[in-house]
């Protein structure tokens, strides 16, 4: 994986040997999100520039920002659209940039949440319009899934916290098999609305999911707050909720 990385940055072996530390600290921490990811990369970026190479400073903020993008998307990524735009000016590392935050901007705060139908476990058609009206936290996940199932705990939790209060809580599992998503429900006796989508993927590409568990925040008017929220095992998932306007304690 290093060398990989070594050939990417295209620096020499012996900045390399000085840079690897406080890269391999950001590639570490890199499940921190927003102005916390922000913060962690120009921390590390200062040590980057200390070797006043324009050219490994770039190579090295297109790597970390563009990895940081494949995983978690452009949500709340002002910070780091600033680092990119003031330090990258190659051409075509700028065109490639572009493109992705062109294809993510579906994405942002405000925009029209991504639509879905997809039957419960009784094997009724549940819509997002037909959730409106509500605060919607959506989990992407499957049975197969470890993290997914290491959430379930936490997510559990928070639906008890939030019980009676103006919020859905919808998990979409894209398990292959309802047999086993609908025996996994049962035995875990799982909250919250419960959905499968089978087969059918184009939910999560329309999403750009890449992984999961993956979270997302839908307001009451069916447009995205956050479409890569926190998890719930994270405190900061907790605090947004209990803040939402006309979302008050019970």
């Amino acid at each position: 994986m290093w060398l990989l990385r070594k050939k990417k940055l295209g620096a020499s072996s012996s900045i390399w040997d000085s840079l690897e530390e406080p890269y391999l600290l950001f590639t570490i921490w890199m499940d921190k999100r927003g102005d916390d990811a922000c913060i962690l990369l120009m921390n590390v970026l200062k040590e980057v520039e200390k070797y006043r190479d324009k050219r490994l400073v770039e190579n090295f903020v297109v790597t970390s920002v563009m990895e940081y993008v494949r995983i978690y998307g452009m949500e709340n990524t002002d910070g780091m659209d600033r680092i990119f735009r003031k330090r990258v000016h190659r051409a075509d590392y700028v065109a490639e940039y572009q493109r992705v935050y062109d294809a993510n901007k579906v994405l942002f705060k405000g925009q029209p949440a991504v639509p879905f139908t997809f039957k419960d476990i009784t094997g009724k058609k549940v819509s997002l319009s037909d959730l409106k009206g509500k605060y919607v936290y959506i989990d992407v996940w499957a049975t197969w899934c470890g993290p997914c199932n290491a959430e379930i705990p936490h997510l559990k939790k928070l639906e008890e916290e939030f019980e009676g209060r103006n919020i859905y809580f919808v998990s979409i599992s894209c398990d292959d098999s309802r047999n086993a998503w609908e025996r996994f429900v049962q035995v875990k006796q799982l909250g919250g609305i419960q959905l499968h989508m089978g087969g059918d993927k184009s939910f999560m590409e329309a999403i750009r999911c890449k992984g999961i568990p993956r979270f997302m925040l839908i307001d009451q008017d069916g447009k995205f707050l956050n479409a890569n929220m926190p998890r719930p095992s994270d405190g900061k998932t907790l605090e947004i909720l209990n803040a939402l306007p006309g979302n008050p304690l019970p």
